[in-house]
Protein backbone atom coordinates (compact mmCIF):
# COMPACT_ATOMS: atom_id res chain seq x y z
CA UNK A 1 0.00 0.00 0.00
CA UNK A 2 1.40 3.33 -1.45
CA UNK A 3 1.75 6.45 1.52
CA UNK A 4 1.74 9.62 0.32
CA UNK A 5 3.82 12.66 2.19
CA UNK A 6 2.70 16.48 1.48
CA UNK A 7 4.90 18.72 2.71
CA UNK A 8 3.59 21.89 1.93
CA UNK A 9 5.84 25.16 3.32
CA UNK A 10 5.01 28.54 3.64
CA UNK A 11 7.15 31.27 2.50
CA UNK A 12 5.01 34.28 3.52
CA UNK A 13 6.20 33.21 7.31
CA UNK A 14 9.71 33.78 6.40
CA UNK A 15 9.78 36.73 4.37
CA UNK A 16 7.16 38.54 7.29
CA UNK A 17 10.24 37.39 9.82
CA UNK A 18 12.82 38.74 7.80
CA UNK A 19 11.03 41.89 7.40
CA UNK A 20 10.14 42.22 11.13
CA UNK A 21 14.29 41.71 12.07
CA UNK A 22 15.55 44.00 9.74
CA UNK A 23 12.64 47.02 10.31
CA UNK A 24 14.02 46.67 13.75
CA UNK A 25 18.34 46.21 12.50
CA UNK A 26 17.07 49.66 10.99
CA UNK A 27 15.50 51.37 13.79
CA UNK A 28 18.08 50.34 16.25
CA UNK A 29 21.00 51.97 13.74
CA UNK A 30 18.74 54.77 13.04
CA UNK A 31 18.85 55.30 17.21
CA UNK A 32 22.67 54.88 17.25
CA UNK A 33 23.25 56.99 13.97
CA UNK A 34 21.52 59.94 15.87
CA UNK A 35 23.51 59.81 18.46
CA UNK A 36 26.58 60.03 16.49
CA UNK A 37 25.33 62.70 13.85
CA UNK A 38 27.70 62.58 10.48
CA UNK A 39 28.33 58.72 10.41
CA UNK A 40 27.70 57.64 6.72
CA UNK A 41 28.54 54.08 7.24
CA UNK A 42 26.07 54.45 9.60
CA UNK A 43 23.27 56.04 7.50
CA UNK A 44 24.27 53.64 4.77
CA UNK A 45 23.35 50.82 6.69
CA UNK A 46 20.01 52.10 7.97
CA UNK A 47 18.98 52.81 4.55
CA UNK A 48 19.96 49.54 3.54
CA UNK A 49 18.36 47.83 6.13
CA UNK A 50 15.44 50.06 5.67
CA UNK A 51 14.99 49.26 2.29
CA UNK A 52 15.92 45.20 2.58
CA UNK A 53 12.72 45.38 4.85
CA UNK A 54 10.45 47.21 1.71
CA UNK A 55 11.58 44.85 -0.69
CA UNK A 56 11.13 41.43 2.13
CA UNK A 57 7.45 43.03 3.06
CA UNK A 58 6.49 43.03 -0.85
CA UNK A 59 7.68 39.21 -1.15
CA UNK A 60 5.78 38.53 2.11
CA UNK A 61 3.16 40.13 0.40
CA UNK A 62 3.26 38.00 -2.97
CA UNK A 63 4.00 34.67 -1.38
CA UNK A 64 0.73 35.24 1.10
CA UNK A 65 -1.23 35.63 -2.47
CA UNK A 66 0.24 33.08 -3.64
CA UNK A 67 -0.27 30.52 -0.88
CA UNK A 68 -3.87 31.90 -0.62
CA UNK A 69 -4.89 31.09 -3.71
CA UNK A 70 -2.77 27.64 -3.70
CA UNK A 71 -5.02 26.65 -0.95
CA UNK A 72 -8.19 27.55 -2.50
CA UNK A 73 -7.59 25.16 -5.59
CA UNK A 74 -6.80 22.39 -3.27
CA UNK A 75 -9.76 19.79 -3.36
CA UNK A 76 -10.32 20.26 0.68
CA UNK A 77 -9.32 24.36 0.32
CA UNK A 78 -6.57 23.95 2.31
CA UNK A 79 -6.32 26.62 5.34
CA UNK A 80 -9.69 28.07 4.08
CA UNK A 81 -11.61 24.74 4.21
CA UNK A 82 -13.08 26.66 7.42
CA UNK A 83 -14.29 29.47 4.89
CA UNK A 84 -17.97 29.27 2.87
CA UNK A 85 -17.30 27.63 -0.11
CA UNK A 86 -18.44 30.52 -2.09
CA UNK A 87 -15.82 32.46 -0.04
CA UNK A 88 -12.40 30.14 -1.17
CA UNK A 89 -14.23 29.89 -5.32
CA UNK A 90 -11.59 30.64 -7.55
CA UNK A 91 -14.59 31.51 -9.84
CA UNK A 92 -17.37 34.46 -9.54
Amino acid sequence: MPVEILLTTYFSIQHVQAAAYLASRATRLERRSAANSGSSNLDVAVKGYASSSLFTTAAFLEALANELFADAAMPGGGHLSPLDARASSLSD
